[in-house]
């Protein structure tokens, strides 16, 4: 099972919980997490969950930037935190849980800025 989930906001820590709360409510596992926009990418509080309290996502996790990222460090954020979630770009097709999925944003005011 794929989680979706949207708005984290810097609140790493209710990935987990939702993951929890998933496999609590369908009885089965979840495989896969997805954030679709605003997970929150910021360097500090970046460092101070994976890296001070060295917490990480209980499932493989990617995301879609929303409008509640750091666009002009993304690139250099991603590259920093690659061990411990995987960033999916516009544009791009990925393919999860044998699924393809075409990764847009969602806002037509962002794309200017972040869709090549």
């Amino acid at each position: 099972m794929i989680l979706l989930l949207s708005d984290v906001h810097c609140l790493y820590a209710v990935v987990n919980r939702q993951v929890a709360q998933a496999e609590s409510l369908k009885g089965e596992p979840v495989e896969t997490v997805v954030i679709l926009g605003d997970m929150g990418l910021y360097e500090a509080p970046l460092r101070r969950f994976f890296r001070r309290e060295r917490q990480r996502f209980s499932r493989p996790t990617y995301f879609i930037e929303g409008n509640h990222e750091d666009h002009d460090r993304l690139p250099d954020l991603v590259a920093a935190y690659r061990d411990v979630l995987s960033y999916l770009p516009r544009t791009t097709v990925q393919v999860l849980g044998g699924l393809r999925f075409l990764c847009l944003g969602g806002t037509c005011y962002m794309d200017a800025h972040t869709t090549p």
